[in-house]
């Protein structure tokens, strides 16, 4: 899941261009060029930077705003449909992430930013910088920085961030702006690359300031032997593997950053707690407790590259035999397919936001995997081959019966720039690997 911008967003349309920094002429020229690029071995860097920037140039063009799968709630009359039920909240947001007509202008739920949306494309910019050298994805990134000091949830220690509207689910109902483990450690992680890149020491300081939001703000599900698990918000005591992860790994590398012997065992012992939860076959549970039992691909991502993120922080090669099994389980049971199943074993649906993070994912596993690199581009061939939209946005969601073409912005299209710009870094710093392979033509649904 996850002030206010320009533009609508609905359906296959794009109403107006909304003041594009590069123009309306050259978005469309550039989305041709993308159109018709050459996605495999052959197309070098430049054909993730031209899609990077492509895109990048459709989201300038709604300063960054756009609607959520999971924002129904910020409807008043939904609000006032649901009775104060927590069911019927959840029920309404699952109306609202699985249908393919877009309800959210009907029910007046306008286009907002989202920090952890806006977080993404900072980090985005910081490699389309290294990979382009053009000031302006600094200049870009400090407008953005600037914004996210401003989006910071009033009423807790520290500062933590959270999502625009108000959402449900099974076990609790959070308030619009209700402050997360997994945004503020989105957020914080992109501060602090900017700050590492341009030497930002006001970024550094509000992303130790998100480190104090995990420690002091978050409850701490205790387990055995003084290990814990950090909640998902402040309000609750839900136990999510992937979201405590998040948050160890923002102590672990604020901890390698001021030499903080503290941050580094806290940061440990949620790292063991969760990676004690890893199952013989090698994957997680979503988090704890038979309800939450459940596996899904971007969710096990997120698990990998924290303990990743955790083990490269604190100099531990601690977790590397759980990374290893964890990654193999994963191409095991969610490479059945033409690019990343959402549930094990299952080729559909795919959700782009599943692929994006697959790609970031083998790209942090490279050193790991020798197929890592290749599949990565494989997917990220199919991304722009098969979900690419003729507008310059990206698709939601493709399932064996059809696609969900609703431009998301946060699930989507940040998730997606944040791919493309990893690739255009990797490839201006190294030669594209021999495992990409070449297009196939693209099947329209």
């Amino acid at each position: 899941m996850e002030v206010e911008g320009r533009g609508m967003l609905g359906g296959r349309g794009i109403e107006g261009d909304g003041g594009s920094p590069t123009g309306f002429a050259a978005l469309v020229g550039r989305n041709a060029a993308v159109g018709a690029m050459e996605v495999g071995p052959a197309a070098r860097g430049g054909a993730w930077r031209d899609a990077a920037l492509a895109l990048d140039d459709w989201m300038r063009a709604r300063d960054y705003a756009g609607h959520d799968p999971h924002d129904l709630l910020s409807s008043p009359v939904v609000r006032a449909l649901t009775l104060g039920s927590r069911w019927l909240a959840v029920a309404w947001t699952q109306l609202g992430k699985r249908s393919r007509i877009d309800l959210r202008p009907l029910l007046g739920v306008r286009p907002s930013r989202n920090a952890k949306g806006i977080g993404l494309v900072v980090a985005s910019y910081v490699r389309l910088h290294s990979a382009t050298g053009e000031a302006r994805y600094r200049e870009e990134a400090r407008r953005l920085v600037e914004w996210l000091g401003g989006a910071v949830s009033p009423g807790w220690e520290g500062a933590g961030w959270g999502y625009p509207f108000p959402w449900a689910n099974r076990d609790f109902h959070a308030p619009a702006g209700t402050p997360s483990s997994v945004v503020t450690s989105f957020v914080a992680h992109a501060l602090l690359d900017a700050a590492d890149a341009f030497g930002w020491d006001e970024a550094r300081d509000l992303a130790r300031r998100g480190g104090t939001f995990v420690r002091r703000s978050l409850n701490r599900i205790p387990g055995p032997d003084e290990l814990f698990c950090f909640s998902y918000t402040p309000l609750d005591r839900r136990g999510v593997h992937n979201a405590s992860l998040l948050a160890a790994s923002l102590l672990a590398r604020l901890s390698a950053l001021d030499g903080d012997g503290v941050l580094a065992e806290e940061a440990l012992l949620a790292a063991r707690f969760s990676a004690a939860a890893q199952r013989p076959d090698g994957s997680w549970p979503y988090g704890l407790g038979a309800r939450n039992a459940w596996v899904d691909s971007f969710h096990t991502g997120y698990v990998l590259v924290a303990l990743r993120d955790i083990g490269a922080a604190l100099g531990t090669d601690e977790f590397d035999e759980a990374i290893d099994g964890g990654l193999a389980y994963w191409k095991r049971a969610f490479l059945t397919g033409p690019a990343v199943g959402f549930h094990p074993g299952s080729a559909y649906p795919i959700d782009a936001h599943a692929v994006a993070h697959a790609i970031l994912m083998l790209l942090e596993l490279r050193d790991r995997d020798p197929e890592a690199r290749g599949i990565a581009e494989r997917l990220a061939g199919w991304l722009v081959r098969e979900m690419r939209d003729p507008s310059g946005f990206y698709h939601y969601l493709r399932t064996r019966h059809g696609t969900n073409r609703l431009p998301y912005m946060r699930w989507v299209q940040s998730w997606v720039l944040r791919a493309l710009s990893e690739l255009a870094a990797v490839e201006t710093s190294s030669p594209s690997s021999p495992e990409a392979r070449a297009p196939q033509k693209r099947t329209e649904r």
